[in-house]
């Protein structure tokens, strides 16, 4: 949302879908549901308003928030907006399999949008609905924070390691798990 170069090619118009709170994770909550279905309504009418050349969602594939999200690309189909759907999880086709409402759910989701993945090999996550001429891949980057520093030899071995942690900072994201090998792997020497 920030980036210069998108905001000079682009119109940019944002619903923020972020904001729940940390205790609310993981569990319904009706003040969840209040704040998801008044989400839902702002962009849908933001939608109808603006009528963009298409809407960016990073959808969540399972719980809450895929139902919140699904909410959002119907009415994206519903006002004729094409769907940009940048996944950041893996899944999608375990879920899908399971059938029920869901795969409805799934198809509501998927079925004609442009899909962004992480690296070509997820292909096989998305393939049960997405045809591979709309499934593109976009690795995650990061300027490098050493760059313009003294590159030699010398420099980059006493440097301290530069770990990067891309997740949420949940036990089960793995996060205490890189503390405890950062912690073993300092014990070490390295």
């Amino acid at each position: 949302v920030r980036s210069k170069a998108l905001n000079a090619a682009f119109d940019l118009r944002v619903v923020a879908i972020s904001g729940a709170d940390l205790e609310g994770l993981g569990r319904f909550t009706v003040r969840k549901l209040f704040k998801t279905v008044g989400l839902v309504l702002r962009a849908a009418g933001a939608l109808a308003r603006s009528r963009p050349a298409f809407i960016y969602l990073t959808p969540s594939i399972d719980g809450f928030g895929f139902l919140r999200d699904t909410a959002i690309a119907a009415a994206a189909r519903l006002f004729r907006v094409p769907r940009v759907l940048h996944i950041h999880m893996r899944g999608l086709n375990e879920r899908y399999r399971q059938g029920g409402w869901r795969r409805a759910l799934y198809r509501t989701m998927f079925e004609g949008a442009t899909v962004i993945h992480l690296d070509p090999s997820l292909y096989d996550d998305v393939s049960a609905l997405v045809p591979h001429a709309n499934f593109c891949t976009v690795s995650n980057g990061l300027a490098d924070p050493r760059a313009g520093r003294d590159a030699g030899e010398n420099a980059a071995r006493e440097a301290p390691p530069l770990i990067l942690y891309l997740s949420n900072l949940q036990e089960e994201k793995g996060a205490c798990d890189l503390l405890a090998a950062s912690n073993l792997l300092r014990a070490r020497g390295v």
